[in-house]
């Protein structure tokens, strides 16, 4: 539970984060990129509040769009990559802009396609198609890619972690899990004496709570 006033001090931080490009930033100075952008657009959202400007936003998205590639690139890089291609997509969905995303999504969920090559990229391509609600398939190549990693007893390696992330994205696209009960055991099995979750055993990590919790609530 978070109490109303610190609420309002989180509210204040997240909107003090925001600078002249428009976009946001991970910490006071530093410079805005599309990650803290989709971060604080979703924790305001959690509050019940808009974000102050869109159109501004809207305008630093549209500046680390690559016609070329028909990808994005974060503004701490020269290059499109399938993480800022999915932020990207996240955020025009999160702020409304639906017109922009269907001329876009096409083109950048190919190049997403053609390019994810670790677990965490291929948990964005879903991530894009489940929260924008876009009416296209899976790439096969993605769902191989999470089965692949399917032990004979259903879980997926002895990580906490990677249960909850390659779990949580099968659920997302639609897809059965061979042993749900054996999966959700072993993330209840990193719950540490604080409450938290842990990948290991040792200090619970924000991360890996957040997976364990999402994965059980799906």
């Amino acid at each position: 539970m978070i109490y109303p006033h610190e609420q309002k001090e989180t509210i204040t931080f997240l909107t003090s984060l925001k600078d002249t490009t428009g976009g946001y930033t991970d910490t006071p100075f530093a410079p805005a990129a599309l990650q803290p952008t989709l971060s604080v657009c979703k924790a305001l959202k959690y509050f019940g509040i808009a974000p102050q400007n869109p159109d501004d936003i809207f305008n630093f998205v549209t500046n680390c769009f690559d016609s070329a590639t028909g990808a994005y690139i974060d503004t701490s890089s020269t290059r499109p990559t399938v993480f800022a291609t999915a932020i990207g997509l996240l955020l025009l969905h999160s702020i409304g802009a639906t017109e922009a995303l269907t001329k876009q999504y096409p083109a950048a969920m190919q190049f997403m396609s053609r390019n994810a090559t670790i677990r965490e990229e291929h948990f964005m391509v879903i991530a894009v198609i489940d929260e924008c609600k876009l009416d296209i398939p899976v790439p096969a190549s993605t769902i191989a890619f999470l089965r692949a990693m399917q032990e004979e007893n259903g879980t997926f390696g002895k990580s906490v972690l990677n249960n909850a992330i390659i779990a949580s994205a099968l659920i997302r696209a639609k897809e059965s899990l061979k042993n749900p009960q054996a999966v959700a055991q072993l993330l209840l099995s990193g719950q540490q004496q604080d409450g938290g979750f842990a990948d290991k055993e040792g200090a619970s990590e924000l991360g890996t709570s957040y997976g364990v919790m999402r994965t059980l609530d799906l």
